[in-house]
């Protein structure tokens, strides 16, 4: 599985900023990460691009002589908003396609509690420097790309942040730069960091993707006679809601060789058998764990015994596309029976296949991933509309799909 997309934009970012070389092997080069990484050579970051890893000599930013475009990324865009509001110079980003449409007024009510100067004019940020401060804040929802932001940020300020969450998101950020040698102290669901920390530039063997992995979980699970299994696969308990639930529906998922890549960060290799699944019902904390994967989980409860029901989802909402309404849309075109609710979605499994073998993926890469591996478990010849935005997060997944058979 190529690199975890996640931890390859955090690895970018703090290792522009630390002190010393930082040399990240498996990176993910996938549109997203890109996005980050040319962002960061913009700012002057010295990044170079060598055989098998990619080369971070950090040092100071300087004032980027043309706008920085975060393309259709979510994670640059706030990422780097929280980096560029700490930063003595001015700056611009920009987002294009459905990332203008994503929320970002809760970051930017962040970033201004902070003391950040930013305005948003025709899907171009404005970055003025500023004076800033920490605060305490307490999230108004989960959300580890907005924690992130924060994070990021309170490196530059003098004194500690405090951040409350209302439910655990994922903490990459938090064990990174620790790893780093910086200080982000985390007790229960309180995150204090610590100001004007001085990173130390590290190496680093990136893991395989979960969310990327979760596609190839599913397809083996409802594929008969399947067996597979996948190497050195981020095993985060933050990451690895879909594969709790799957055991629960009864797959037959195996954890093998788990161990530590660094403090906080645990791989595996994960072995998959087809199952025959019963439907579930999801709701509460497991749902954050789990929300980059509800594409797969679709396909999952599709094949499933039963009546899956989803609840406490709403941010499905927000992603590339608005899942709940895409993901049934797409599949209903093709003869499920998925009927979307105010925060989640009813999925009855089975169906009955029509004569349609054309699907549009709404410029939502997991969307599309998620046609794909449904089309191939139902033996159903499929055109998938605008596939090319599976590179946003999984660059050649249709070879890898040639190797599965």
């Amino acid at each position: 599985m190529p690199a975890d997309k996640s931890i390859s934009h955090r690895a970018l970012i703090l290792g522009a900023i630390a002190n010393g070389q930082t040399q990240i092997k498996n990176f993910s080069f996938n549109n997203a990460c890109r996005a980050t990484l040319n962002c960061l050579k913009d700012l002057g970051a010295d990044i170079k691009n060598l055989s098998n890893k990619v080369v971070i000599n950090g040092h100071d930013f300087l004032q980027p002589k043309k706008i920085l475009n975060a393309q259709t990324s979510g994670t640059t865009l706030r990422l780097m908003l929280g980096l560029l509001a700490a930063q003595k110079f001015p700056s611009q980003i920009k987002c294009i396609g459905s990332l203008k449409k994503r929320p970002m007024s809760k970051l930017l009510e962040a970033l201004r509690k902070m003391g950040a100067k930013i305005t948003l004019r025709d899907g171009t940020f404005f970055i003025e420097p500023s004076q800033l401060s920490p605060i305490e804040y307490k999230m108004p929802v989960p959300s580890a790309q907005i924690k992130s932001a924060v994070i990021l940020t309170s490196l530059f300020c003098s004194g500690t942040t405090k951040i409350i969450e209302p439910i655990k998101s994922r903490n990459h950020t938090e064990t990174m730069i620790n790893y780093f040698g910086g200080k982000v102290f985390c007790h229960d669901n309180k995150i204090l960091c610590v100001g004007h920390q001085s990173l130390i530039g590290k190496k680093m063997n990136l893991p395989a993707d979960t969310s990327s992995a979760a596609f190839f979980i599913v397809l083996a699970l409802v594929f008969p006679g399947a067996h597979i299994i996948l190497r050195n696969v981020l095993v985060n308990p933050r990451r690895t809601g879909l594969i709790r639930v799957l055991q629960k529906m009864g797959a037959k998922i195996f954890i093998n060789n788990q161990h530590e890549i660094y403090p906080g960060e645990d791989v595996a290799d994960i072995e998959v058998c087809s199952s025959q699944l019963k439907s579930i019902q999801i709701c509460g904390d497991i749902v954050v764990d789990m929300i980059d994967e509800f594409p797969a989980f679709i396909v999952a409860a599709l094949f499933a015994k039963g009546t899956s029901i989803v609840k406490n989802a709403r941010q499905l909402k927000f992603k590339e596309s608005d899942r709940i309404m895409t993901a049934t849309e797409e599949f209903n075109r093709l003869g499920a029976k998925i009927k979307p609710t105010s925060d989640g979605m009813i999925i009855e499994g089975g169906f009955d296949l029509n004569k349609n073998c054309e699907v549009f993926s709404h410029g939502d890469h997991r969307i599309a991933m998620s046609l794909a591996i449904f089309a191939i478990a139902a033996n159903k010849e499929l055109v998938i509309n605008d596939a090319q935005c599976i590179d946003d997060s999984f660059p050649g997944f249709f070879d890898y799909l040639d190797i599965f058979f």
